[in-house]
């Protein structure tokens, strides 16, 4: 079969059906349209195409910054972070950069040396890029770079296995340092966090000023950023580790009434999970880690890491949209712009007086959508409501939802390499058989 030259067959699935559109190449004279165009798409979620854009344009503009540079914004936002220290590297051989300084250049590269565990590496970059509006993190993070030693040590691979406690929000037994305590399992949280009064009790390292931090909600708080002596989950060890560290009240549960509630003293965060294969089987309120080892069961997903979160794919109503996988969020909700995408748009909405409450904190619902019908992964949700919830965001790539422990209490979590895997479990009578 003969191949196309002239145009490129880019598949497209709209509102839940399939749509062909035909790009001729020989229209885009320039660089800057195949990065426009992709831009475009990303700014509607549709991460393929973007990608397919992006690709064609480094065959016929191979050096070009501006595509070098969003080449590499979405093999960040992939998880493919070897490849986009590899592009960086590439587009800081260009003698004549117009659209990023060379400091600023330098600064992205040691904060992704970093995230890859190259800690004595990405201090010289680090301290070369510090200027700008990220001059006082990348300080900070190169203070502690020299007290975590060459690179990250690998963890001990041996599958382990353990018990999940907590009532709305799932919490293992970890070891901090010398300390025994629960942290919470967060899917929300780039990093692992603790409390200020914790970090002081365990000997956090090297704490410094770190700035502001944004959790799954969009919200900022001050914090610092400091080096724990070890983490060990059910009895694997993970070695020392950065960690972000926030006042106390910032980890502070309040019940119903406004009142003080349970609250954990730490947050294991992605830059732990993702070290490993995670089966997380809340029904059974058990969690397993074993070494990654790749996901290619039927009805895996991609996954997005946006804004220091990890986003999914979901249908919603038969519209594809980007969730935030937020195991420390209550409730799953919309987003403004999840409820504009929607079929009947903000005409769905209904007034709804209630409290939400999450990890977070505490706040009132004015709107809800209700009689949704929700696909992730393996999994169907059916007549599903959800509240409308802002949420503030600093990328153009849309959130269209959160979703969170009351769909997830049913199912089976498996994360591995950047993917994700869900499945319903049923549960089982008091004999025994399946319901």
């Amino acid at each position: 079969m003969s191949r196309p030259t002239d145009a490129l067959l880019l598949a497209l699935a709209v509102s839940g059906g399939g749509c062909a559109y035909w790009w001729n190449e020989a229209e885009v004279e320039s660089a800057q349209q195949y990065v426009a165009s992709a831009r475009r798409e990303l700014g509607k979620g549709n991460v393929q195409l973007a990608a397919d854009l992006l690709e064609r344009a480094r065959v016929r503009f191979r050096n070009d910054e501006a595509v070098l540079r969003w080449s590499i914004e979405l093999r960040r936002m992939q998880g493919r972070d070897q490849e986009a220290l590899r592009l960086l590297l590439e587009l800081r051989r260009n003698d004549n950069l117009r659209s990023i300084s060379r400091r600023e250049l330098d600064g992205q590269i040691g904060e992704l040396l970093f995230r890859l565990g190259k800690y004595s590496e990405s201090a010289h970059f680090l301290h070369g890029g510090d200027s700008g509006p990220r001059a006082e993190q990348r300080r900070a993070v190169a203070g502690i770079a020299q007290l975590l030693g060459y690179v990250r040590p690998e963890p001990d691979y041996r599958p382990v296995e353990t018990k999940l406690f907590g009532g709305t929000w799932p919490a293992m037994v970890c070891g901090f340092g010398d300390k025994q305590r629960l942290g919470l399992l967060d899917t929300g949280s780039s990093m692992c966090t603790l409390s200020k009064s914790f970090a002081d009790e365990v000997g956090v390292a090297g704490l410094s000023e770190f700035g502001m931090v944004r959790d799954s909600l969009g919200e900022k708080c001050s914090a610092w950023i400091g080096v724990l002596p070890s983490l060990t989950i059910a009895g694997v060890g993970v070695g020392p580790l950065p960690v972000i560290v926030v006042e106390d009240e910032r980890l502070a549960l309040r019940d119903w009434y406004g009142g003080p509630d349970h609250a954990p003293s730490a947050i294991v965060g992605l830059d732990v999970l993702h070290a490993f294969r995670m089966v997380c089987d809340l029904p059974q309120h058990v969690a397993r880690f074993e070494r990654p080892r790749g996901l290619r069961e039927p009805d895996t997903a991609a996954c997005l890491f946006v804004d220091g979160c990890l986003l999914v794919p979901v249908e919603v109503d038969g519209v594809a949209m980007w969730f935030i996988l937020d195991t420390a969020a209550g409730q799953s909700s919309l987003t403004d712009v999840g409820m504009r995408v929607l079929p009947g748009g903000a005409g769905r909405a209904i007034p709804d007086h209630r409290q939400a409450r999450s990890l977070r904190g505490r706040g009132f619902i004015a709107r809800k959508v209700v009689g949704l019908v929700l696909r992730v992964s393996a999994v169907k949700f059916a007549n599903v409501e959800l509240p409308v919830v802002e949420r503030l965001s600093e990328s153009s790539f849309p959130v269209h939802g959160v979703l969170g422990v009351d769909l997830l209490e049913h199912c089976r979590l498996t994360l591995d390499s950047g993917r994700m895997l869900l499945e319903r479990i049923t549960p089982a009578t008091p004999s025994g058989r399946p319901r």
